[in-house]
């Protein structure tokens, strides 16, 4: 572990220095500086426009699902969760809730739950026993038929085609796993609810066009069990699990594909200090857990966090006649062409106010990130608790769903 540290901080160090150089040097005059934004906006622009992916349909495959949700205190959104999924259109699931040692009336609606719907089965986790997402999901592991293996939150909604749209592109053998896209569905809720909700809409995007690599989010995924037999159990001392399920995937040789056809809908924070720690637990997991098993990929996130933040910093400083200053700009013109491009195929409305709300949230980001990256090597071998984020505003939400799927 103390070699890892000093792997770490010398990945930081080094590319520090390495763009502080390159950024000196990457000094362009005003001419230039207009033919570079404008040649890098445009790179993104066909990189946006040209690079919808096209999905194969296998309508003869139909594999038994495995539908899990870990549950802990979600007294005020796990039966309509439930009831939700029931709906589904896809008949050939199996609901398996792991109820983390709740304190509140989660188990007691389970019970009632799992009499109601045959296909409902409920694990209790005494509050003596090991905690958190990645625990839940070794226990659902045991039991699980499924041959594809869907992850849910408890508060999730989704539409009745959801199940049976992504099973269909799944029959190929090199697919390991799909994520589907992300939205909220209490993006009317305030300020940080609508940021979230945009903030997905780019992620969406960006990696159904290829631009991001796709991975886990803990949530909306599904996997084949055969990919899960070979990355199951996960560690349970993670607070990342989601970063585990892809670099296991990964390693196992497995492609995961992106599906933005049919999201899966999430409850989001609506008060700063809960979207504060969400955000720091999933920066810090993912730094930890890359530095823990890639170094590669340590240095990637390394890389891509300072030279957001040397661009940042010409912009802040006024230096924006430099190359990471002029990304930078590049960037946020994208991401206003973005909400005015999809406004209809993505249902957006309030395209403003979303784009300020973005903006708000990319530099709380940015902080977050950073100060994640500082203190990861550090604290990598320190347990580390998996909490649930509170959220707020979960009654009532039930009413405010909208599906915004793509047809």
């Amino acid at each position: 572990m103390i070699a890892k540290k000093i792997i770490g901080y010398s990945i930081i160090i080094c590319t520090i220095v390495l763009l502080w150089f390159i950024n000196s040097l990457a000094q362009l005059n005003w001419h230039l500086g207009i033919v570079a934004f404008f040649e890098i906006t445009l790179l993104f622009t066909v990189g946006i426009i040209l690079g919808k992916k096209k999905y194969i349909y296998y309508e003869d495959y139909h594999p038994f699902v495995s539908v899990v949700i870990p549950a802990r205190d979600e007294e005020n959104v796990i039966e309509d969760t439930i009831r939700n999924v029931e709906k589904s259109n896809y008949k050939d699931f199996e609901i398996i809730v792991i109820n983390d040692a709740s304190t509140d009336s989660t188990p007691d609606i389970l019970d009632r739950l799992s009499k109601e719907f045959v296909n409902l089965k409920v694990i209790h986790v005494a509050k003596e026993e090991r905690h958190g997402k990645a625990a839940a999901l070794n226990r659902a592991f045991k039991i699980m038929r499924g041959e594809i293996v869907l992850i849910l939150d408890a508060d999730n909604r989704i539409s009745q085609e959801y199940i049976g749209n992504v099973v269909k592109i799944m029959k190929p053998s090199n697919i390991g796993a799909v994520q589907t896209a992300i939205r909220v569905y209490n993006e009317k809720r305030g300020f940080i609810p609508l940021a979230y909700d945009t903030d997905q809409i780019v992620s969406n995007i960006f990696q159904s066009r290829s631009l991001f690599l796709p991975r886990s989010f803990g949530m909306g995924i599904f996997i084949k069990r055969s990919v899960i037999e070979r990355i199951f159990p996960l560690n349970e001392k993670t607070i990342s699990e989601d970063q585990q399920i892809t670099e296991g995937i990964d390693k196992a040789g497995y492609k995961i594909t992106y599906f933005a056809r049919n999201p899966v809908y999430e409850l989001a924070p609506e008060y700063f200090h809960a979207m504060w720690n969400q955000r720091l637990r999933w920066f810090k997991g993912a730094l930890i857990e890359s530095l823990k098993g890639s170094t590669i990929g340590f240095c990637l996130y390394t890389f891509l966090i300072i030279v957001i933040d040397f661009g940042l910093f010409d912009i802040v400083t006024g230096n924006i006649s430099n190359l990471l200053g002029i990304a930078c700009l590049s960037i946020i013109a994208m991401l206003l062409y973005i909400l005015v491009h999809f406004r209809e195929e993505m249902k957006i409305d309030r395209i403003l106010k979303r784009f300020v709300s973005l903006i708000y949230i990319y530099l709380i980001n940015c902080l977050i990130w950073s100060y994640s990256l500082l203190i990861s090597p550090a604290i990598m071998n320190k347990p580390l608790k998996w909490y649930k984020t509170p959220k707020g505003g979960e009654r009532g939400v039930e009413g405010i769903y909208r599906d915004t799927s793509v047809q």
